[in-house]
């Protein structure tokens, strides 16, 4: 299976924006299918390895209705996928959804924005919770770590408050634990007014 997934990437270097537009919404069905399901490592790389030649392809073809719409309905169809996902830090289909945004963030900036936009202030959000357990709270830390990774290795991009929001989250998090372990009725996020 991952040599026909490394078989699309190849493709993705001859075809251009209007010969895949058509095809954005089986090509993303089947590729989201391959990371959720985790059938092997390998198959998994391949699969986010298209999708990144999958969604290159279409924002570096951006000149015609047609494209500008595939790109949007991949985008669409990627935040229906795996937001109700990354809402379940503690279930097992958080890595995969987070996966493939990382995947889209990485393919090019305008998917980068779209997903730091409204992926980030979701996971600052849900980290905050006071109901969250402390592997909500790790899980929620490390998928908000990757998607900032990924998008800043788009140099336009303007990060520096995602950037400052996450240390400052990461270091109220480890007061926290911390003080979880001298005093379990203190809390930073009750302190510095968060919680």
């Amino acid at each position: 299976m991952s040599d026909i997934l490394f078989d699309q990437v190849a493709c993705c270097e001859v075809y251009s924006a209007e010969d895949l537009h058509q095809h954005t919404r089986p090509l993303w069905s089947s590729l989201c299918r391959e990371v959720m399901e985790g059938a092997s490592k390998e198959v998994e790389e391949a699969a986010l390895s298209a999708l990144i030649a999958v969604v290159s392809v279409l924002e570096a073809g951006l000149t015609t209705s047609a494209s500008r719409a595939a790109a949007a309905t991949l985008m669409q169809e990627a935040f229906a996928e795996c937001e109700s996902h990354l809402e379940a830090p503690e279930q097992r289909l958080m890595w995969p959804s987070t996966r493939l945004l990382v995947a889209l963030v990485v393919a090019a900036p305008g998917p980068a924005a779209a997903i730091t936009a409204r992926v980030v202030p979701q996971l600052t959000r849900q980290f905050v919770r006071s109901d969250a357990t402390e592997l909500a709270c790790q899980n929620t830390m490390s998928a908000l770590a990757m998607v900032l990774e990924a998008a800043a290795k788009h140099s336009h991009m303007l990060l520096g408050q995602w950037v400052a929001t996450f240390f400052r989250l990461l270091y109220l998090y480890s007061l926290d634990v911390k003080l979880a372990k001298m005093s379990p009725l203190t809390s930073p996020f009750r302190t510095h007014g968060i919680g």
